[in-house]
């Protein structure tokens, strides 16, 4: 065989080829191995915090402060996260906000916990307080101080979050609660 400039030519053609068809079966290969490390040999775990975990000391002079995990005294032990509102007539988020928000979170999660409370109220459904238990609960119980917010508890009665009432912190509360009702599912299977 005469080595000519044709057949130099080509034959770098078809090792370019070989090279190019080398180089694009390892950029597929990557991610499919990568994949297949993590199936086998991840865990694909999501959790969300655990607020006052370290224990709480409280903001508002007439409640007590706590050392160690802070949980929510006072609920019903029906071993449900729990999703609680402390609602206020006079601000924007209004009774059909906060019924739609119950209708999705029912929807999209089953079976939860679901409180709303309100202050010098006659609507039917909710815990009508007084205005001086209602700050009470609020600040001394959940520890916050912002009104038509959700509060998100664990059956352990451990605040796990706290989110407005704009249609993403809705969503984020979907979320996590969903994250949080199987992290629960798991852990009572481990057991």
């Amino acid at each position: 065989m005469v080595w000519t400039f044709e057949t130099a030519s080509s034959l770098y053609q078809t090792m370019k080829n070989y090279i190019k068809g080398l180089f694009l079966i390892a950029i597929l290969l990557i991610p499919i191995c990568i994949f297949l490390f993590l199936k086998f040999f991840g865990e694909n775990k999501f959790d969300i915090p655990v607020y006052y975990s370290e224990g709480v000391t409280s903001p508002f002079p007439y409640c007590e402060s706590y050392s160690g995990t802070y949980t929510v005294e006072g609920l019903a032990k029906e071993n449900l996260p729990g999703v609680f509102l402390f609602f206020d007539e006079g601000e924007a988020f209004d009774l059909l906000q906060m019924n739609n928000v119950k209708n999705r979170l029912s929807e999209t999660v089953g079976a939860i916990g679901y409180s709303v409370y309100t202050r010098d109220s006659t609507i039917s459904g909710l815990y009508a307080l007084d205005s001086t238990t209602f700050i009470q609960k609020l600040h001394c119980q959940f520890i916050s101080d912002t009104l038509n917010q959700f509060i998100l508890v664990d059956s352990k009665s451990r605040i796990r979050g706290y989110y407005h009432t704009e249609r993403d912190e809705i969503d984020r509360l979907i979320v996590e609660l969903k994250i949080l009702l199987e992290n629960e599912r798991i852990n009572r299977e481990e057991i």
